[in-house]
């Protein structure tokens, strides 16, 4: 509840990085992490002037990050995919709030803080190079464990999502409003105890 009351508040510039991080999604294939990624863009930037969605891939490529202008999420599925000591760098800059270059062809290069918000999913804690980066982003990346897998079961259903952001959206907005509170109090991000383990796998 933290987590999405943490992505609720705009990101500005003066944000300090010890108090930015990245809000993981791990788990199994059909878990549910797809789905939250479509509920987050729903109730936070359903339309593309305010997020974009990128793979792991994305940030090893020059043009990967092309959509960045103007978006306040970006939410990255499959994180750990590909994630070599470029996808690291790129990566750490974009949590940290640090200068970040963006490749588009045909217009100017754009090196800047982008002041984005990260949701991204992934299959494993994602593993990063040793050294003083490494360890200044793992520290920062926040992790909800979803461990069971519904797709294809009895208790997998399709409607969930129109349901969520449709008729139930009134009693999302309330628990998103509480965890804006909870936010402000702590001052940071706080992975659940739940998924506290899988760090440590």
């Amino acid at each position: 509840q933290i987590a999405f009351g943490y992505l609720m508040i705009p990101r500005s510039q003066s944000e300090q990085s010890t108090t930015s991080g990245a809000v993981m999604l791990k788990g199994v294939g059909g878990s549910g992490k797809s789905l939250m990624l479509k509920i987050l863009r729903a109730l936070f930037g359903g339309d593309e002037e305010l997020s974009c969605n990128i793979t792991g891939a994305d940030l090893t490529s020059d043009t990967g990050l092309h959509d960045l202008p103007g978006k306040r999420f970006i939410f990255i599925e499959e994180l750990d995919a590909v994630f070599n000591s470029l996808a690291q760098t790129r990566f750490k800059a974009l949590v940290t709030n640090e200068s970040v270059t963006r490749v588009q062809k045909y217009e100017p290069t754009i090196s800047k803080v982008w002041n984005v918000k990260l949701v991204c999913t992934c299959n494993d804690v994602i593993r990063t190079y040793s050294g003083d980066s490494g360890d200044a982003l793992q520290s920062r990346l926040y992790y909800f464990n979803f461990p069971n897998a519904f797709r294809g079961t009895e208790l997998e259903d399709p409607t969930l999502l129109h349901t969520i952001t449709t008729e139930e959206l009134p009693i999302v907005l309330k628990w998103l409003s509480i965890g804006v509170r909870a936010y402000l109090r702590e001052g940071k991000l706080i992975t659940p105890a739940s998924s506290k383990s899988v760090v440590t796998e």
